[in-house]
């Protein structure tokens, strides 16, 4: 008989330990992210050097919009000064031509930052991440 108790109560508290773990909330992943699902060749920009650069938003707030950088010398915002700010769609993708860089970076801004100018040019320490 102490032999069966033994068993069923590890199998009980085993069942409770995974019941446990299994109940975890993911908080790591509620934050916004960008992901890039085509990224133009790196290359010496130039005015009329083109191509598309696309991704997708997870977990976008209301409003918020991305600004493309590439960088050829300077980072410069893409695709043009004038107009820095690209739509996230409805199925929270997002695309535009990017004059080809060495590097480029998307940025997620909020709707107030929207109604602000950017800088056609950010500094290299300005950018954060690989490169």
């Amino acid at each position: 008989m102490k032999l069966r108790c033994g068993a069923w109560l590890k199998q009980m508290l085993l069942s409770f330990c995974i019941a446990l773990t299994s109940c975890q909330s993911r908080h790591g992943d509620t934050g916004p992210s960008i992901e890039f699902s085509k990224i133009p060749p790196a290359a010496q920009g130039g005015r009329e050097r083109v191509d598309t650069i696309a991704g997708r938003v997870k977990n976008p707030r209301p409003g918020q919009q991305i600004v493309i950088y590439a960088r050829s010398g300077p980072w410069w915002v893409q695709p043009w000064p004038d107009h820095p700010f690209i739509s996230i769609r409805a199925d929270s993708t997002w695309s535009t031509e990017t004059h080809l860089g060495h590097e480029y970076a998307a940025l997620l801004v909020d709707p107030i930052l929207t109604s602000a100018t950017e800088p056609p040019t950010v500094g290299a320490t300005s950018m954060v991440g690989g490169g």
